[in-house]
């Protein structure tokens, strides 16, 4: 055997531990194969990714989606939003979300992922002063742009010259 503390110095016990931890690692991985990881904003259960990943029959838990949220273009400020059908008026604080605001204020609404990815808080937009800021991976860029709707869990108003003003309709 080759003694190696001489060439190595005293850096042989981080180079030894750094090895064995190495090959912890890939005999770990080897357990864990195949796995197949989706890095799109688009990418959704039932994509042709998950198809083909069921068609070859491989385990489901190994398929894993990730998206990227976006922290939005505007500094978060406080807003009104209305929900007419119930009767509702509220004060959406800088560090609480529409869909917060709501709940706390009694309104009945639909969601699931709180990230803006699947678009159950869904709501129309009846009336806006301000501008949207979409802070979702839900909408396409055209959809956006038409300012009609936007996820509450994750969305916000921001102000153009004046208050900030939201009518929404529940999806």
């Amino acid at each position: 055997m080759i003694d190696l503390t001489g060439f190595l110095g005293a850096a042989y016990p981080w180079v030894k531990a750094a090895h064995v931890t190495f090959v912890i690692f890939w005999l770990a991985g080897l357990f864990l194969l195949p796995r197949f990881y989706v890095y799109h904003h688009e990418t959704t259960i039932g994509s042709p990714e998950d198809r083909a990943w069921i068609e070859r029959e491989l385990p489901l838990p190994n398929l894993r989606f990730e998206t990227f949220g976006n922290s939005g273009w505007f500094d978060a400020q406080e807003f009104v939003v209305r929900l007419p059908a119930q009767g509702i008026e509220v004060a959406v604080k800088a560090d609480q979300t529409m869909l917060e605001a709501l709940e706390n204020a009694g309104a009945d609404m639909m969601f699931d992922c709180r990230k803006g990815e699947c678009g159950l808080c869904e709501v129309r937009v009846i009336e806006l002063e301000g501008d949207i800021d979409h802070r979702d991976v839900f909408y396409s860029e055209r959809q956006k742009d038409a300012r009609s709707k936007l996820c509450c869990c994750v969305s916000r108003v921001v102000a153009g010259s004046g208050r900030a003003l939201i009518e929404i309709q529940s999806s």
